[in-house]
């Protein structure tokens, strides 16, 4: 009669054993893809949307940079002094491309894609090639004229290039603060989940005992 006892006593522990074991590798693996998921974003936000809106305005920068060295090119009437603002230029300008790839080798979103290749691009070669025309005439001593090329189409891409890259810069924005949010609501689930996973456990394990 014991030994029968004793078996009883022992499947009912061996099956709870089993129950609360199943539990818990249950739990555990939900923790980790639910952690799987909270890295995903942070990924996303660390080597997508923060790195755009670096290059974007890296970008910004180097414009505002090379129209403040055509001022300074009209102003001088200096040879070596021109030269050495040309040459400034031309760093800024190769900066320029260098941050281009590294901007266009970055996934983006349709309306992203459409904006920078249809819109900025364009208007970032016109405004390129408008410097080269106002060092070309400035460097010729032709001031007034290049002066008017600064104040003509030139100032209207450089306008419309601050403008888009605002735009871009918005939509990276936006998109680092979604992919912020979605990890915040995947911890939040994950960290509930977790304990209503560890109450069960106990409710289990007490119900078990009896």
């Amino acid at each position: 009669m014991n030994v029968i006892k004793n078996a009883k006593i022992a499947t009912k522990l061996f099956s709870s054993f089993l129950l609360l074991l199943a539990l818990m590798i249950g739990l555990g693996s939900y923790s980790l893809t639910q952690v799987s998921h909270v890295n995903a974003a942070a990924v996303e936000l660390a080597t997508r949307w923060l790195p755009g809106v670096h290059d974007l305005l890296t970008l910004k920068s180097n414009m505002n940079r090379i129209r403040s060295l055509e001022f300074r090119h009209v102003l001088t009437l200096e040879p070596a002094q021109m030269q050495e603002i040309e040459r400034m230029l031309e760093e800024k300008k190769a900066e320029i491309r260098k941050v281009q790839a590294s901007y266009s080798a970055l996934e983006s979103t349709p309306e992203e894609h459409a904006l920078y290749e249809g819109t900025y691009k364009v208007d970032l070669e016109a405004f390129l090639r408008e410097s080269d025309k106002i060092i070309r005439i400035s460097a010729q001593l032709k001031k007034p004229e290049a002066t008017a090329l600064m104040l003509g189409d030139s100032l209207e891409h450089y306008n419309k290039l601050l403008t888009t890259a605002d735009k871009l810069t918005d939509i990276n924005v936006k998109g680092g603060a979604e992919a912020s949010v979605a990890a915040a609501r995947v911890y939040d689930s994950a960290h509930m989940g977790v304990i209503n996973g560890l109450v069960a456990s106990a409710i289990l394990a007490l119900l078990l005992a009896f």
